[in-house]
């Protein structure tokens, strides 16, 4: 793998890492908005492309990068992972990521007091794993 694609991957997770930190902040300091965000995803098919863009985009920069990563394993495995469900979901009618959000959602957003500091720790971690940099 090229040097400049793994630093653009390492930038991406770096990113990612902060959009979950952010996501953290905001559930904490403004649980109500946090909740708006997160119960509108999947709402329309432009929303639910967009969301497995991003999610196919984070998972292969974690995938890319996990090799200069600290825990590049778990890394890999995540953004493995991470590529396949998105790649499942959009094999899927988008309706029906809809209807599983609208049934998983509601009780996440519930739990926003304890969804927040896992953001903030993966995201930590993300960053930390990154700027660390493997062994």
């Amino acid at each position: 793998m090229p040097a400049s694609v793994q630093i653009v991957a390492l930038g991406i997770v770096v990113v990612a890492g902060l959009y979950l930190i952010a996501l953290a902040v905001v559930a904490l300091a403004r649980p109500a908005l946090a909740r708006r965000f997160l119960l509108g995803f999947a709402q329309s098919a432009g929303v639910h492309y967009a969301e497995m863009a991003a999610r196919i985009i984070v998972g292969a920069a974690l995938f890319i990068a996990s090799p200069r990563m600290l825990f590049s394993q778990v890394f890999a495995w995540f953004g493995a992972a991470l590529l396949v469900s998105s790649i499942l979901l959009l094999c899927l009618p988008w309706t029906w990521h809809r209807a599983l959000g609208e049934r998983v959602l509601p009780r996440f957003v519930r739990y926003l007091g304890v969804v927040a500091p896992i953001c903030f720790l993966l995201g930590g971690m993300l960053i930390a794993s990154t700027v660390v940099g493997a062994p």
